[in-house]
C-alpha cells in the first residue's frame, strides 16, 4: 500500500490537532489576521492550437514558436 510517509512526507494531521500560529496563511484566515499577502506573479499564457501562436505539428522546438499576427 502507497503511504505519504513512505516518500518522506509527515503524516497527515487533523485541523483540530494544529494550532491557530502553526497554520498556513490564506486557509480560511481572516481578512486582517496578519498573514502575508501572497506573491502574485505576471504570466505569458501560450498556446499550440494556432490561437496564440503559429501551430507547427507536433512542435518540440522553441525556435519555432512565432505569434500569429494581432496576439500581443
Amino acid at each position: 500500500m502507497f503511504t505519504p510517509e513512505g516518500c518522506g512526507n509527515p503524516p497527515p494531521v487533523r485541523r483540530d490537532q494544529v494550532k491557530p500560529d502553526q497554520r498556513r496563511p490564506g486557509r480560511g484566515e481572516p481578512v486582517g489576521s496578519g498573514a502575508p499577502a501572497p506573491v502574485l506573479y505576471d504570466a505569458v499564457l501560450l498556446d499550440r492550437d494556432g490561437t496564440l501562436i503559429e501551430d507547427v505539428p507536433y512542435n518540440g522546438d522553441p525556435d519555432k514558436v512565432r505569434p500569429v499576427p494581432g496576439a500581443r
